[in-house]
Parts: structure tokens; C-alpha cells; sequence
């Protein structure tokens, strides 16, 4: 079972698990995993950690309270990366974790490490989690996240899009899927783009936060680098509450996005 609230990572995913030969069945929230795990069962369970109502580590407390030993191995799904936090999913009861942006090789890895490997027969005991442990390591798409200024112009000089990213999303979901996700990324970002420029107005950090979280996923998920980048500084500096130039930030973000949806169809080769 994959668990995401976002649309974008959740074809991604269960696309190139489809791919891979899994029967995946989605959850878009917490709370309908709850659900599934109610009626059905599963041999291993995704679980995104950020998502509305309820975050992932309360909804894998649930369905553990609910399945006792049964329940399956659990793997966050997490833009994190502290190792207090991988030790809080751990603390919550998941057993392991795959950082996103979402990689494909990482993805059938980790099905692998928990339904073949040594890790089915031995569930690993609570203890935190090196990122080594991961079960393939792949160098993110994304350029390290920028932190000045001058790191965010620096990203002009990285593509639009990332095509070795795009092209290994190919090669393990299929010829469909870039027309699919591109698309909706497309649509999505455009909403969210809509409300955020709201957020402003109403000086709603909570929401504008949740808005760049979800961006800067997505982008990273598809190489889209620049608008990635542009979501993970504005996201950094709102975290430290620091609000000065946000309208700025804003039209560079605007901007970066309205070049990807300009070259993206054609630099991929979409209809």
C-alpha cells in the first residue's frame, strides 16, 4: 500500500511499483490507510510522513494498535532528513524510511530489502536508522538546497528539467507516466502557486510553508530543479520566520515555474 496525499508523488510511485510487477493499492490519507489495513492485508506499507488531518507516524501508531505483530513492515516517505527525526518514525513504530525525492531505484529497492530480503524474516529492531542503511544509494536530482541568495542564482545555471531524471522515471514506470506526472504537476503547481499568492495576503506561514513543502517535493521528484530549489530556500527562510523579500522569492518561483511549463513539452518530447 502506498500512502500519499500528494498526486504527483502518488503516481509516481505507484506506477513504477506497478511496473515492477507489485499490486499497489493507494491511500490518500492517514486515516484511509486505517481502512485498508481494517480489511485488508498487505506485505509492506509506504507511508508519507507530512500529510493534513494525520501526519503518517500517528496513522502507523493506529494501524499498529490495530494489527498488533501483524502488521506489516512500515516505510516513511520523508523530505527530512535530521536523524532525530528518522529516530522519531522509528520511535513511532515504522521501520525504516526512503528519503524523497522519490527515486525508482530506491523505491524497488526497499520492496526488495522487505519482501525478499533478509529484512522479512527479520524485522529490525527500533533503533535509528543511518542514511547508509537505505537500501540503494542514488545521488538526488536535485542540487544541494540552497541557503543565500546567490545559491538560488547559482540554480540558473541547472536545466528546466533534469532529463536523466525524467528518462530513469521512464525506464522503470513507463512511457505513460511522463505525459501523466508532468501534466499534473503542470495543473497542480499552477493551483498552488494561486494559493499561495492568498497565503501571502492573509500572512498565513502555515499554509504558505505546506504549499512550498509539496512544490519542492514534487519539482524534486521530477527534476525540475529550478523551481526546487526556489521552493526549498523560500521554505528555508520561513522556517526561521525570516519574511523579508518574500514577494521577491514569490515572482522568482513564479517565474522558474512558468519557464518549465514554456519548455517542458518540448525538451521531453511530449504531445
Amino acid at each position: 500500500m502506498v500512502v500519499v496525499d500528494n498526486s504527483v508523488n502518488l503516481e509516481v510511485a505507484s506506477k513504477i511499483l506497478e511496473k515492477a510487477g507489485c499490486e499497489v493499492v493507494i491511500a490518500q490519507n492517514g486515516q484511509a490507510a486505517i481502512d485498508f489495513t481494517a480489511k485488508e492485508s498487505f506485505e509492506l506499507i509506504f507511508m508519507d510522513i507530512q500529510m493534513p488531518s494525520m501526519n503518517g507516524m500517528s496513522a502507523t501508531r493506529r494501524i499498529k494498535r490495530l494489527l498488533g505483530k501483524l502488521t506489516p513492515p512500515v516505510v516513511a516517505m520523508t523530505a527530512f532528513t535530521l536523524q532525530e527525526e528518522r529516530d522519531e518514525f522509528l520511535a513511532a513504530g515504522m521501520d525504516d524510511f526512503i528519503s524523497k525525492p522519490i527515486k525508482a531505484q530506491e523505491l524497488i529497492g526497499m520492496v526488495k530489502k522487505w519482501t525478499e530480503g533478509e529484512a522479512k524474516a527479520t524485522r529490525v529492531s527500533h533503533s535509528p536508522i543511518s542514511s547508509t542503511d537505505q537500501a540503494i544509494q542514488t545521488p538526488s536530482s536535485t542540487t544541494e538546497i540552497p541557503t543565500t541568495s546567490q545559491q538560488v542564482i547559482a540554480a540558473l545555471n541547472v536545466p528546466v528539467v533534469n532529463v536523466e531524471t525524467a528518462m530513469q522515471l521512464k525506464k522503470y514506470g513507463g512511457e505513460e507516466i511522463l505525459t501523466a506526472v508532468y501534466g499534473e504537476f503542470d495543473a497542480e503547481t499552477t493551483t498552488l502557486l494561486l494559493n499561495f499568492k492568498q497565503a501571502i495576503e492573509h500572512n498565513n506561514q502555515p499554509e504558505m510553508l505546506s504549499i512550498l513543502h509539496t512544490i519542492k517535493g514534487n519539482a524534486g521528484t521530477l527534476g525540475i530543479e529550478q523551481v526546487a530549489n526556489q521552493a526549498a530556500f523560500m521554505e528555508v527562510k520561513l522556517k526561521k520566520q525570516d519574511d523579508t523579500a518574500l514577494a521577491v522569492d514569490f515572482a522568482n518561483l513564479d517565474d522558474y515555474f512558468k519557464q518549465f511549463q514554456q519548455a517542458y513539452r518540448e525538451i521531453l518530447d511530449l504531445p
